[in-house]
């Protein structure tokens, strides 16, 4: 059997943020000073999604650097009458920047109306994202119910240090298993206080730079990105880097930057296959896919660990639907 890249060997990875507030919202740092800030941690890519608002700072292209449009929607309400506080929050970002213009939103939570809001903003050009499952408190048939996602935040670095609800890597297990797919980002939410409400405390980047999505593309041009987003050529991180990932003699082929875990996850408990070592000494990994149960389905994803805890999370790819 030949070899079947699963993110392209062609092109070159682009690190982006995906999901980011500034002055024209809630962030407190300015478009310019945000860009400013991601291109000296090595990003190529900020989407710009200020809360209900759309703008496209297109001024900010430059040759190392790719401003996406978007904004974010956000839904809010109640879990039933009287119940608990939940959201429904969603990145769109534009395809079109030039052309795209905002959708209306309903407001109060409702999940047929944010479900006809989705297909509104895909009619009008948008990728639907949704965002910070933990942090949003929606219960599994809340989210289950939406239709029309392209990527899903298994990681969110903004809710992670601010409420220790960034990871919705469960929820996302939860999706795949159900015959759902989306690909998973990693984003940063980023809002830039200066220091906690109590006074001191980290400066105005300690939301930012720690969660990402290594966009495989031909080149870092508008299309070329949105291209591959849409394509699912991406993995999400808040730590470790994949170099490759193919399929190749009945084998799921993994090259990455040290690790201490790779593990292969299937639509069953537990792992179906995993490699531990003590040291972050692990770089190149041939998953067998007999491990696969294949009885609960053919969907499996890899979820990468370093020894500090921080992760890499790829696609889920349908062996079934692939003719492995």
């Amino acid at each position: 059997m030949g070899r079947t890249d699963l993110i392209p060997a062609e092109g070159n990875f682009y690190k982006a943020n995906l999901h980011c507030h500034t002055t024209y919202s809630d962030g407190m740092l300015t478009p310019q000073q945000v860009k400013e800030l991601y291109m000296e941690r090595g990003y190529s890519i900020v989407a710009f999604t200020d809360h209900n608002r759309y703008v496209y700072h297109k001024e900010l292209s430059e040759e190392r650097f790719l401003p996406l449009a978007g904004y974010e929607v956000n839904n809010d309400g109640r879990k039933g009458e009287g119940g608990h506080p939940i959201a429904d929050h969603l990145c769109a970002l534009a395809l079109d920047p030039e052309r795209a213009q905002m959708v209306e939103r309903p407001v109060v939570y409702d999940s047929e109306k944010i479900n006809e809001m989705i297909q509104r903003l895909r009619e009008a050009g948008f990728i639907v994202n949704y965002n910070h499952p933990a942090w949003s408190l929606e219960h599994t048939e809340d989210f289950l119910a939406l239709h029309g996602i392209t990527c899903f935040e298994v990681f969110n670095y903004g809710a992670e240090v601010s409420t220790g609800a960034g990871y919705g890597d469960q929820q996302y297990d939860l999706w795949v298993k159900s015959g759902r797919r989306a690909f998973p980002i990693a984003t940063d939410d980023n809002h830039n206080p200066p220091v906690y409400e109590t006074g001191g405390g980290p400066g105005p980047d300690f939301d930012s730079c720690g969660g990402f999505t290594m966009i495989k593309a031909r080149e870092l041009t508008y299309r070329a990105v949105t291209d591959a987003i849409c394509a699912g050529h991406l993995y999400a991180s808040n730590g470790p880097l994949i170099e490759g990932i193919y399929l190749e003699n009945d084998r799921l082929v993994i090259d990455c930057g040290p690790v201490c875990s790779v593990m292969m996850k299937d639509c069953g408990i537990n792992n179906a296959w995993a490699i531990y070592d003590g040291a972050d000494s692990i770089t190149h990994a041939e998953i067998p896919l007999s491990a696969v149960r294949r009885e609960f389905g053919g969907a499996v994803r890899a979820v990468l660990m370093r020894k500090d805890g921080k992760r890499a999370w790829t696609n889920a790819w349908d062996l079934d639907e692939m003719g492995f």
